[in-house]
């Protein structure tokens, strides 16, 4: 799978998870968000 294609899916399932959890705080899933995208990032750097 493609880097921008994997970015678009992920990007676009992730927002639709927070929503679904909108209430158990923003900050839990921005957290996640930020911390999976690094690890994602990081990832596909090396």
């Amino acid at each position: 799978m493609s880097y921008l294609l994997f970015l678009y899916k992920f990007l676009f399932y992730f927002p639709s998870m927070c929503r679904l959890h909108y209430k158990r705080g923003m900050i839990v899933c921005q957290f996640l968000l930020t911390k999976k995208l690094y690890h994602r990032i990081m990832l596909g750097i090396m």
